[in-house]
């Protein structure tokens, strides 16, 4: 996945330095509107974010542009896009997830720690009333695979 990749040029260049003349190359990534129902989710343990954003906006490269990236050291380049959804069920698995995210991680070391804590529990609160309300919430998936050959 190259879009976790912080150095995404140097990143492509080693790829293509090790590749053979002949080589491929399939990387996934995600769209900026990938699991965009979750920015609610991260604006409450993160006021920073503005929350009609996705949980991935701030990558360098997704969906959108990774043709671009690719088309730079790559002389063909094709696009398989993978839409799906998520049925969450679970408050904690949920949280959990949205703790684990570089946003909410940033967040969470420039807070207060009890004032970070309770909003942890306000959010795991609004998942379980969201829950009880509608049984399950419901998370688009955008995402897709690059194959590219040189």
């Amino acid at each position: 996945m190259l879009c976790h990749v912080p150095d995404l040029r140097r990143a492509l260049s080693e790829i293509v330095r090790l590749l053979k003349p002949i080589g491929s190359l399939y990387t996934t990534t995600v769209d900026q509107d990938h699991m965009r129902e979750m920015g609610w989710m991260l604006t409450a343990l993160n006021p920073d974010h503005p929350q009609d954003e996705s949980i991935w906006y701030y990558l360098e490269s997704n969906l959108e542009n990774g043709t671009e990236h690719l088309s730079r050291l790559f002389s063909e380049v094709s696009l398989i896009r993978y839409e799906g959804a998520l049925a969450v069920t679970e408050t904690r698995a949920l949280v959990d997830y949205v703790l684990s995210t570089p946003i909410v991680q940033s967040a969470a070391d420039r807070t207060i720690e009890g004032e970070f804590h309770g909003r942890v529990a306000a959010l795991e609160t609004a998942i379980q009333w969201d829950l009880a309300s509608r049984g399950e919430i419901h998370i688009s998936k955008h995402m897709g695979m690059f194959f590219a050959r040189r």
